[in-house]
């Protein structure tokens, strides 16, 4: 079957990231610019669009794989964890811009405990990192324990790590990888559907759609994975590093820069 599976296998890494790295910026660019931000403002924007926003979702799986593979393959898992940590850091500016108006004062800040992606990517390494330590079980426990409570402060919560391990333990396992892969993303997507369900609002059907849309791009992500990797870097793997590094702070900010100064 595997075999079977690899003449498939025809996008190399960095085609991958382009491709979720589209719908991801196009998703977040009509979400706050058409949508301004604000959830139930989205459901009012024509279907199309509201589509194209739950399709970002394509994005944090695939993320959350290649930092499967970038621990398994960087020559200095410190080093990566060091660059996760500080584009997190940037990133936090233009993402606390996105929440707050102008001119910002320094109460603006008090309550927006939320961190960006990157900390959610920082926590899934790190979670890597302590499952393949050689530190005692009782230990490993603990800090994975302590490490999933620190990423609740994060955009992707403790589904980050949750995402990360399923990636990495069940590597080499198509058949467990893809049963347990399906239903933890049916239990991610199952709480946004049953509200919907039980919704009595005017925005319910939307509501509906958005839950399926995001259970679609999720397994989607999957497929694109599991399916059409071949595993190779791209042609030009030194730019597109930087580039995917630098791309999700600077969409960002161009978003809140929009934001503040267009709406």
């Amino acid at each position: 079957m595997e075999r079977k599976l690899d003449k498939l296998k025809i996008v190399d890494r960095d085609v991958i990231k382009y491709i979720v790295i589209v719908f991801m910026g196009l998703g977040h660019f009509l979400a706050w610019l058409c949508g301004t931000g604000n959830p139930n403002a989205a459901y009012f924007l024509p279907v199309p669009y509201q589509i194209l926003i739950d399709l970002a979702l394509i994005a944090p799986p695939t993320m959350f794989f290649f930092i499967s593979e970038g621990f398994r393959y960087t020559r200095s898992r410190e080093g990566y964890a060091k660059r996760l940590f500080i584009f997190a850091c940037i990133t936090q500016i233009p993402e606390y811009m996105l929440w707050v108006e102008k001119p910002i004062e320094i109460t603006d800040f008090i309550g927006l405990s939320t961190m960006n992606v990157f900390f959610s990517l920082f926590c899934c390494l790190i979670a890597l990192m302590i499952y393949e330590s050689e530190r005692p079980k009782k230990q490993k426990i603990l800090l994975m324990i302590l490490l999933t409570v620190a990423s609740l402060l994060t955009i992707w919560g403790f589904f980050c790590i949750c995402y990360v391990l399923i990636w990495h333990i069940w590597r080499d396992d198509l058949k467990k990888r893809t049963i347990i892969y399906t239903a933890f993303t049916v239990f991610y997507n199952s709480i946004s559907f049953i509200s919907a369900l039980l919704s009595h609002s005017e925005t319910r059907p939307y509501e509906i759609l958005g839950a399926v849309t995001r259970f679609t791009a999720m397994m989607l992500a999957y497929v694109l994975i599991t399916f059409f990797y071949n595993g190779k870097k791209g042609k030009h793997p030194v730019f597109s590093k930087w580039f995917f590094y630098i791309f999700y702070p600077a969409h960002v900010l161009v978003i809140a820069l929009l934001k503040w100064f267009w709406l």
